[in-house]
């Protein structure tokens, strides 16, 4: 599916310039003029992020941040806030509200769509690596494997785990089976890192179960 672009601004001619033009690229977008109906269109929708003005009626969007950040369900929606009041004091205010980026007006679309990008991959990346490991986790494993299919070149996915894991947890306990789950992933990272130019793909799918994408001849 296409990601879900929340888009909230006033400026009724500006809204719908910045919303067709997301939309050329691939976004889906829900525009609304306020910060109330974008509240309100967050806990309906669930998008993937909000881009947010500033200031706007009925609540701005720093208000609209400071509660999406008090809702467990809505702590790691990404925000990127528009603003032409672009001063050094609103942006550290923004900072420490949790907002993920902070772009002055006049918005220049390519650089908007730059940074919405970058929020959203940045975002997956985080909630989906393995907390213990740091490695990326089932979704960034899959949108590897899917981008490696459709550049349509030799591909090799290696599924690596460790044999009597369980036992040896049951025996020495949790802590030494997470030594030696890091130990494990550091040696794959090594391994995918030993070919001058080239780092192949490691990710972790849980538990002792990881994942090696490189070329058929390395295998």
């Amino acid at each position: 599916p296409k990601p879900l672009i929340l888009l909230a601004d006033d400026e009724p001619d500006l809204l719908v310039l910045i919303k067709e033009a997301l939309e050329q690229r691939g976004f889906d977008v829900l525009a609304v003029a306020d910060g109330a109906q974008a509240l309100a269109a967050i806990k309906k929708e669930a998008p993937d992020i909000a881009v947010l003005d500033l200031n706007m009626p009925h609540r701005d969007g720093f208000s609209v941040c400071r509660e999406l950040r008090q809702d467990p369900l809505y702590e790691h929606l990404p925000v990127i806030i528009l603003s032409a009041a672009g001063g050094r004091d609103r942006k550290v205010e923004g900072l420490e509200l949790g907002i993920d980026d902070y772009i002055a007006k006049s918005v220049d679309i390519r650089e908007l769509l730059a940074r919405i990008k970058m929020v959203l991959k940045r975002t997956r990346q985080g909630l989906d690596a393995n907390p213990l490991t740091r490695l990326p986790g089932n979704l960034s494993i899959e949108s590897h494997i899917e981008e490696a299919l459709a550049e349509g070149k030799p591909l090799a996915v290696l599924y690596i785990d460790l044999n009597q894991f369980k036992a040896f947890n049951d025996a020495y306990g949790f802590s030494a089976g997470d030594h030696v789950i890091r130990a494990t992933a550091q040696l794959l990272i090594r391994v995918a890192r030993q070919t001058p130019g080239k780092i192949d793909f490691v990710g972790h799918i849980g538990g002792d179960d990881f994942i090696l994408i490189t070329e058929p001849d390395r295998m």
